[in-house]
């Protein structure tokens, strides 16, 4: 690992500590899972956590700019949106993709013991990310289990961690006996739709899991738990894995293969706004499962891998 690839985990580091004693010492934890009324650019009604974390960020980003040597940021999150600071557009400033509460559906009123709840980041340099064109251009990922101590982080090239122990993902080739992370979040005719899509890999697959979290979700991938994760990451290829991702808008249609360059143009675009973006997402321990995934998936879909 380079000077500057290890400067940028200390920076994801920090930043992930620092909102995980914040929000785990908050005294309005029990109100995270609540509704603001409002909708966040991501389309979703944001929540209270969503917000808590948010302003944490807001608050801290400059100074730790400054701290560690940094001209600058783009930050796209799922309820700001695109926030920029100092020198963004300096071919060295950071661009960061973070999902401020991950599982806040979880955060329940009774307020379960270690509810699974993560907070989580990627973070490239911006002249690379523009390059790569996707989010292959992510350096560092980290995902915090939040309320059970753990971290997990990847650095490209050079492998995937559970607090700073390597892990790896699972070896198994046979979907038969595979566990399969899965979501099946939404109701009614949503639900419906889905179900129609992975309905073969239900009866195929050994099982089915599901923590509330997608990050925790794919982190389960990354250590094994699991050997596929499917909702129709840095940290999963770092462990051995492979992961298919694509963005579609609200009509179906592929936004278009630099997912990077979307996002920072975002101020370009009607509202500021993604609320109409939908994610595809296979995350896998090894190719040979991926493959297996796919072609259990209607074709239209398929299409889409």
């Amino acid at each position: 690992m380079n000077r500057n690839d290890k400067k940028i985990l200390d920076f994801a580091k920090t930043i992930t500590a620092f909102v995980v004693e914040k929000f785990s010492r908050s005294r309005m934890f029990h109100e995270m899972g609540l509704y603001t009324g409002r909708r966040g650019k991501g389309g979703d009604l944001a929540k209270n956590g969503d917000l808590f974390v948010e302003r944490i960020l807001k608050d801290q980003m400059p100074s730790l700019l400054k701290n560690f040597n940094f001209p600058g940021a783009t930050v796209i999150s799922e309820e700001l949106g695109i926030t920029r600071y100092k020198d963004y557009k300096n071919k060295y400033s950071l661009v960061l993709i973070i999902d401020p509460v991950d599982g806040s559906n979880n955060l329940r009123p009774q307020m379960a013991t270690f509810p699974n709840v993560a907070f989580s980041l990627g973070i490239g340099i911006r002249y690379e990310m523009e390059k790569q064109k996707n989010f292959n251009g992510v350096k560092v990922a980290v995902i915090a289990d939040i309320f059970n101590k753990k971290v997990y982080h990847a650095i490209k090239n050079h492998g995937a961690y559970l607090n700073d122990k390597k892990i790896s993902a699972s070896i198994e080739k046979n979907i038969n006996k595979s566990i399969i992370g899965m979501s099946f979040d939404r109701t009614g005719e949503k639900f419906d739709e889905i179900y129609k899509k992975v309905k073969k890999l239900l009866r195929e697959s050994y099982c089915q899991r599901r923590l509330g979290s997608t990050s925790l979700d794919l982190a389960m991938v990354a250590t094994g738990q699991y050997d596929a994760h499917v909702s129709l990451s840095l940290i999963i290829e770092e462990a051995g894995g492979v992961v298919k991702m694509n963005i579609f808008n609200k009509n179906g249609f592929k936004i278009t293969d630099n997912f990077i360059k979307y996002f920072l143009d975002m101020d370009k675009i009607e509202n500021k706004t993604y609320r109409n973006l939908r994610f595809n997402i296979i995350a896998a321990n090894n190719k040979i499962i991926l493959n297996k995934i796919i072609k259990l998936l209607p074709k239209q879909e398929q299409n889409n891998f």
